[in-house]
């Protein structure tokens, strides 16, 4: 009797036992199919990684190409060719690169050259100011690259009649290469030349008739 209870006990909760061994083999495939999926998604996150660094090189590859076409269109004194193809880079490398992006930098200092041989003066200001911040935060005050807008946004300034912002600017490029040229080279001396002609200028202003009645009407 007690026997057959037994039998009968351990017969009654087979079935459960059988369950609950499926139940454990189901989870177990669960689980097995849930680190399959992981590992699906971290190799898709990898591959959309890599096509998007492969995107960026082709876009800076393009990019740099297009700059170095505007220089031979300038080197030909087809300026105005020069200057939209300079502005499209300007816009595409923003897009593609981000504002603060070396290439960015470069195509909006290029853009300001342009707009200076265009003489438009004023767009040339506006882009060779935001390509001196991006050029000092990247290369820094003392870098070649950074005295070259410097230069530019001076020649910009100037034809503005804007004297004294050229003056400091022209100041500013000529620190630059006395740093970075040995002394009688004659990239220092274009530069004290083009900050004489400024100050002259200034002084000039200062000095002329029109000037000179404004500050007698002041006192």
């Amino acid at each position: 009797m007690g026997c057959g209870a037994t039998k009968d006990h351990a017969q009654s909760h087979a079935p459960e036992m059988e369950d609950g061994a499926k139940t454990a083999t189901t989870l177990g495939v669960v689980d097995s199919e849930c680190s399959e999926v992981k590992m699906d998604d971290k190799e898709l996150e990898a591959q959309q990684e890599a096509l998007a660094v492969e995107k960026r090189e082709r876009a800076l590859t393009g990019l740099v190409a297009r700059l170095n076409a505007a220089v031979s269109l300038r080197e030909m004194k087809r300026y105005a060719e020069a200057l939209a193809e300079r502005k499209a880079v300007v816009a595409a490398s923003r897009d593609e690169l981000g504002p603060k992006h070396k290439v960015t930098i470069s195509a909006l200092g290029a853009a300001g050259i342009s707009y200076c041989d265009m003489e438009e003066y004023e767009a040339a200001e506006q882009a060779l100011t935001e390509a001196l911040e991006g050029q000092r935060a990247v290369f820094g005050d003392r870098h070649i690259k950074t005295a070259e807008t410097m230069y530019w946004l001076g020649q910009a300034y100037y034809k503005q009649g804007k004297y004294a912002e050229a003056v400091g600017v022209a100041e500013q490029c000529l620190q630059v290469h006395v740093r970075a040229w040995p002394k009688g080279d004659p990239q220092i001396a274009s530069a004290e030349r083009t900050l004489a002609k400024y100050k002259k200028r200034t002084l000039s202003r200062r000095g002329s008739p029109r000037n000179t009645d404004l500050q007698a009407h002041d006192q």
